[in-house]
């Protein structure tokens, strides 16, 4: 399985405090047979216009687990243990290949959300809230943007791309796409509500999904490593958001 978790933490001016994308390669073998393998990845400098990075261009930084031979690793892709003579752990997942990114440029940044509250008369403030998305072949899943509101009271909603939910017991307006990718890559949502304070709209969180991976780490095949005749082998690949904040 290829997982990626994405983290942000954004002003609500936009500014970019702290973007995080954590990835793992982890190897879930049947039984001590199947772990007795080694894992070829695609070669690093290989690009994938459907990923925002390859593996080769510095934004990453990589980990392999402690017993994966790094030197072989690094020079031919494989994904090894250095005790050739010994097989990975079997039925549970192992982690043998970690990356990170962490910075503030907004590049990468998967959606960027400007909320702008206006008070519009004595106790009632008018609240546009709109997305964009500008990372190339991005496509987003199940996205929730989530609106404090401060009070319990229902909003009036006046316009909205998507569909919306409010949830009266926390007093929150949850904004939500099915997809966001090319076709409808920005979006926006307005709405009246009773409140005088703007703070009160903030920290907006977010929620979304995608089968889009940033980093083009890609499995060629999977290998015994005695003989080192073709394994079967499945794949999966996702990326979600972990703490995706606006402050």
């Amino acid at each position: 399985a290829v997982v990626e978790k994405v983290s942000a933490t954004l002003t609500r001016d936009g500014m970019v405090e702290l973007f995080e994308i954590k990835g793992s390669l982890t190897l879930t073998a049947a039984d001590d047979n199947a772990a007795l393998c080694s894992v070829q990845l695609k070669p690093a400098t290989a690009s994938d216009s459907d990923s925002p990075a390859t593996a080769s261009d510095g934004v990453f930084s990589f980990n392999t687990h402690p017993k994966v031979n790094k030197a072989m690793y690094e020079q031919t892709g494989l994904l090894q243990l250095k005790d050739t003579n010994k097989g990975f752990p079997s039925a549970r997942p192992v982690g043998i290949l970690k990356w990170t990114h962490s910075g503030t440029s907004d590049d990468l940044v998967p959606l960027k959300i400007n909320c702008w509250p206006e008070e519009e008369s004595r106790g009632q403030m008018n609240v546009s809230i709109e997305y964009s998305m500008d990372v190339p072949h991005m496509e987003l899943h199940d996205v929730c943007i989530c609106i404090p509101l401060g009070t319990t009271s229902s909003p009036s909603v006046v316009s909205a791309d998507g569909n919306y939910k409010h949830n009266s017991s926390t007093g929150e307006l949850k904004w939500e796409i099915d997809l966001i990718d090319a076709s409808n890559a920005s979006g926006s949502l307005e709405f009246n509500v009773q409140q005088n304070d703007a703070d009160a709209f903030f920290p907006i969180s977010v929620q979304f999904a995608s089968q889009r991976l940033y980093c083009s780490v890609d499995v060629v095949s999977v290998n015994a490593v005695e003989g080192n005749t073709p394994m079967v082998y499945g794949i999966t690949k996702g990326m979600s958001s972990d703490e995706y904040s606006i402050n």
